[in-house]
């Protein structure tokens, strides 16, 4: 019996390494697009990056934190059908919604200098395709079906870099990755639908839920836009005030730091399922969550020595480019999200207790103190100022959350 109990504890170790292997494959390849940009062209590097980083803001201002929503309800949904019937309803309505604000955008800002060196007409038809594919991950990982999820989540990056390679090759706007990626994503999830569990049927949309999907994520849509756009604020602020070339540098060590901070956040995704029923039935401890909040602090720690000693010398030495700068950067913004990877798997504590409006609060109040602080600093340490101020901001967000997960521990 012990024997048996070992091998069981083996498989579920090796299956839990398994969401690791395929995060690391996606972010193999997501370096692989910024060190080949890099290498023919920090400028171009530099475009990447910021079409990037708008691509992702304004798909999840449209995405109306949807995919929080089926995280923190779709377990607990009293009629499954019901829910994602209405939810994909809601989901429906922003895709509409975008494509008539991205025409109109479109119409106004052609010629502004944000969209400098962007095929603006891109976001027109990629943002609903990434509304939709949001909604399918969602529903595998409030399912819990991790591999799945890490695994589709993981060929994203793959699908950019492949077709990066081709349409650069090919003297392609390389902005036109995004929709042709998210195109092909959503093709692979309707291929593999029946995996989702999702029954879907018009006749099933219930009122009552959508007042109350509508009702919550209006709440915690701050959160849901401004946490993902709080590594990509630097990037368009920068934009306005430094040349491409630094933008580039910033950039680099950017991607870096989102890197880590996406493979801090598998942590969280895992056990988000498990803190909302632990806090609905009044079970949450702190104390059972140690050993995950090391396993993080332990990858950060792993991940950053790499990274600083043996990857940023080797690709300055490999490269026609000087990336000191870059390495400084990331030195800077590495000090604050070491003290943000203690608090990392608690970062959705407040949304699920069910507090959004506590969740959009602390994410409004980060943003602004690091839209301000980049203001300040860009002006007195240029890139540099950038750096201390998201190192900054993420020390601040990360003693809110830990007070608060400690708090209601008690």
């Amino acid at each position: 019996m012990a024997y048996v109990l070992k091998i069981m504890i083996l498989i579920k170790k090796i299956s839990y390494s398994l969401d690791y292997f395929f995060f690391f494959i996606g972010s193999f390849f997501a370096l692989l697009c910024n060190l080949f940009l890099g290498y023919y062209s920090i400028e171009n590097l530099a475009l990447f990056n910021k079409s990037y980083a708008i691509f992702i803001v304004l798909g999840h201002l449209f995405l109306f934190s949807i995919h929080e929503n089926l995280v923190k309800n779709l377990t607990s949904a009293k009629n499954r059908t019901e829910y994602l019937s209405s939810i994909f309803f809601i989901a429906l309505c922003c895709c509409i919604l975008s494509i008539f604000f991205f025409i109109i955008i479109n119409f106004f800002l052609s010629d502004s200098d944000l969209f400098y060196g962007i095929n603006q007409y891109f976001l027109l038809w990629t943002i609903p395709l990434f509304i939709i594919n949001k909604f399918f991950f969602a529903v595998l990982n409030a399912d819990k079906k991790f591999h799945l999820y890490f695994f589709l989540n993981c060929l994203r990056p793959i699908f950019i870099f492949s077709l990066m390679l081709l349409l650069f090759y090919n003297n392609i706007n390389i902005s036109n990755v995004f929709f042709v990626s998210e195109t092909i994503l959503l093709f692979v999830n309707l291929t593999i639908y029946k995996k989702f569990n999702i029954k879907i049927s018009i006749n099933k949309i219930n009122f009552i839920i959508l007042k109350k999907i509508i009702f919550f994520n209006t709440l915690s849509l701050p959160h849901s836009l401004l946490s993902y756009s709080f590594l990509r604020i630097d990037i368009i602020i920068l934009s306005f005030f430094i040349s491409l070339e630094n933008l580039g540098y910033y950039s680099f060590a950017s991607m870096i730091i989102e890197g880590i901070y996406q493979l801090l956040s598998m942590m969280r995704d895992r056990i988000n399922p498990d803190i909302a029923k632990q806090l609905q039935l009044k079970e949450y401890k702190l104390s059972l969550y140690y050993k995950k909040i090391f396993i993080n602090i332990f990858l950060f720690f792993s991940i950053f020595t790499i990274t600083y000693f043996i990857f940023f010398p080797l690709i300055s030495f490999m490269s026609n480019y000087d990336y000191n700068l870059s390495r400084n950067l990331f030195l800077i913004i590495s000090c604050g999200l070491f003290i943000f990877s203690i608090s990392a798997t608690m970062e959705h504590i407040f949304l699920m207790n069910n507090k959004p409006h506590y969740q959009s609060f602390y994410i409004i109040l980060g943003n602004l103190l690091n839209i301000i602080l980049n203001i300040v600093l860009i002006k007195m340490f240029g890139v540099y100022g950038a750096a201390f101020a998201t190192s900054v901001t993420f020390a601040i967000l990360s003693l809110i959350i830990f007070y608060y997960a400690f708090k209601i521990s008690k």
